[in-house]
């Protein structure tokens, strides 16, 4: 992980995974993750609202979107929680024109306009974490997170769970059997094989079931 030699404050914070290098101004980021096979991971802080503002005043928001939009990966930390008037000005004395319905819609932009995704953190100590967090993140090899256990069933459109839901979740619940090997054993059977009907050597031919999680799961069942 390469850090801007900017962000003297932000570089002790990362655990010793990162370096200070200039690579990341050249991709308009503060911080530049690189994995082989899946590209640049590019990170721009801005802490709210004084730098955000002064570079958008100045044309180095512009200028930096531009150019971490061309990146694999591109991602906006807004940092610091602002302060808004009743009538939803900004409370600071030199900013106090911007609206918050304003500065939603400049962020709308970065999305729209460059592809950029948006993430708020509390201060520099949070804006440490979700970079640590987001490096895990680029460099797992496969994103599971929407498939997993759901801690509550999926309801269709008329607030009822199908069979399937219903099987998955139950599959998920046996040890050893996560998200993708549940929708491997419907997709192989159809169904929850329940006390095993098929054959030892049937269950053994759903992908990620070898030997030893065969037998652990035929006597679970039995």
């Amino acid at each position: 992980m390469l850090v801007s030699p900017t962000e003297h404050e932000l570089l002790p914070l990362l655990s010793g995974r990162a370096m200070s290098h200039i690579l990341p101004e050249r991709h308009g980021a503060d911080v530049l993750v690189v994995a082989p096979g899946k590209g640049r991971l590019a990170i721009q802080r801005k802490t709210f609202p004084d730098d955000l503002l002064a570079s958008l005043e100045d044309g180095r928001l512009a200028r930096e979107m531009a150019l971490l939009s061309r990146t694999e990966y591109p991602v906006f930390v807004i940092e610091g929680q602002p302060q808004w008037t009743a009538d939803g000005h900004l409370m600071a004395p030199w900013a106090s024109r911007w609206t918050q319905s304003q500065l939603r819609n400049l962020l709308r932009s970065v999305w729209w306009v460059h592809g950029v995704a948006v993430e708020y953190t509390a201060n520099i100590e949070d804006t440490a974490k979700a970079v640590l967090e987001m490096e895990s993140w680029f460099r797992k090899e496969v994103h599971r997170s929407l498939l997993s256990r759901p801690k509550r069933i999926n309801r269709d459109s008329w607030g009822t769970s199908s069979r399937r839901d219903f099987a998955s979740f139950f599959l998920q619940g046996l040890p050893g059997v996560g998200s993708v090997l549940a929708e491997a054993i419907l997709e192989r059977f159809g169904r929850v094989p329940m006390f095993w009907t098929c054959s030892m050597d049937e269950l053994k031919t759903v992908d990620g079931i070898g030997e030893k999680r065969a037998s652990a799961l035929w006597e679970l069942l039995q």
